[in-house]
């Protein structure tokens, strides 16, 4: 290895990252933005992100379509891009929306690198629900993670293998409802 080398792996290992060159692998740039959602004019906000290993990077955006004659409050749609987030899918919900769907996660299950979770509060946040894909998003199961008689905030899901886990507030005390099943 060459002293000039090491010193930069020296100072990359002490958290310090110098990009010495152009050609260096830590020297990247950002695509331009792209717009994602569905509504034009729309209100959307608080979206989840996730990435695979696969090249598949997964948004869940809650969105509050005006335009929706019959929605409820907000929809969760789901936008993929199957090249690494150079071009991404049309907006398409994953569950019946029933009275909206907000505070909305995805993760990727770092064990098969391509299990797509995803959760979020519906019913006026009186219902827990996970959805599961095995196939990049493109078909979802949902299931009812905890059902309650008064309204949940702040749900946070964390998977890992058949591990399926999500928390969240009710009545001012965290709760967690849990699976070792794969969510199913």
């Amino acid at each position: 290895m060459t002293r000039a080398a090491l010193r930069s792996l020296t100072l990359l290992l002490t958290g310090l990252v110098i990009v010495l060159t152009p050609a260096s692998p830590f020297a990247q740039t950002f695509q331009p933005q792209t717009r994602l959602g569905a509504s034009l004019p729309g209100d959307t906000w608080e979206p989840a992100i996730a990435a695979d290993r696969y090249g598949h990077v997964y948004v869940l955006i809650p969105d509050f379509p005006p335009s929706c004659k019959g929605c409820p409050s907000s929809i969760a749609d789901l936008v993929v891009s199957s090249d690494n987030g150079k071009t991404w899918s049309a907006p398409r919900v994953i569950a019946d929306p029933g009275s909206g769907q907000i505070d909305v996660q995805v993760k990727v299950d770092p064990v098969d690198g391509k299990t797509v979770y995803a959760s979020w509060l519906q019913n006026n946040k009186s219902l827990i629900e996970v959805a599961k894909s095995t196939d990049f998003g493109q078909t979802w199961t949902t299931v009812i993670a905890n059902s309650t008689n008064a309204g949940t905030d702040k749900d946070i899901l964390a998977v890992r293998g058949n591990d399926v886990y999500v928390a969240y507030d009710h009545a001012q005390v965290v709760w967690c409802s849990s699976s070792h099943d794969g969510g199913g």
